[in-house]
């Protein structure tokens, strides 16, 4: 059964009442200290990305990449009664740019796991500039370099070898679609 709920406020208690000074005169707050100029550079802090991928978030110039369309980079009209857009080719350029040294990977006959994949590309390639995968479906990986001399070292390095099977590894295209069919040849050096 419930107990009756007080209808008003009980004022403090005369032990309660604040005097203006700490319960305990022999405590003492914590020192907070901020990094200086002159300090140490510390570590990054532990974060869920961090963790998760064993890479820190994209710096902030890539993660906020801004393409800004003008009036002349679109065209809206008709087509047989539907809606449609034309994309400038100069617009089309801009929106590509990020995507300029970036691979499409693909592993002929075998389905590995995305950490699998990323771990076996890390230490393959060993990249010196950062390097982020991708994973899509039908088993095809996006990498992207922000270095162009590992960018070319992956795609004209090769051939490349995970589990006995040759991975595919191709520049990335506007028209490129995973639903594809990945090539079935590579050319190896016997």
């Amino acid at each position: 059964m419930l107990s009756a709920l007080p209808t008003t406020c009980d004022p403090p208690k005369a032990d309660m009442a604040i005097s203006g000074r700490p319960p305990d005169p022999s405590l003492t707050l914590p020192t907070i200290t901020t990094p200086t100029a002159h300090s140490a550079p510390s570590s990054p802090p532990l974060n869920y990305r961090l963790a998760l991928t064993g890479s820190p978030a994209p710096s902030p110039a890539k993660a906020q990449q801004w393409t800004f369309i003008g009036e002349h980079d679109l065209e809206v009209g008709l087509y047989n009664g539907e809606p449609e857009l034309k994309i400038s080719s100069q617009l089309k350029e801009r929106l590509c740019l990020p995507w300029k040294r970036t691979l499409v990977a693909r592993l002929l006959g075998k389905s590995v796991s995305y950490q699998y994949i990323c771990s076996q590309l890390r230490w393959k390639w060993k990249p010196a500039g950062s390097m982020e995968i991708l994973d899509l479906n039908n088993s095809t990986f996006l990498v992207n370099f922000s270095n162009e001399k590992d960018y070319l070292n992956a795609l004209t390095g090769g051939p490349w070898v995970i589990l006995d099977h040759y991975l595919i590894v191709h520049q990335w295209s506007h028209t490129f679609r995973t639903s594809d069919k990945p090539h079935r040849s590579v050319v190896a050096w016997v």
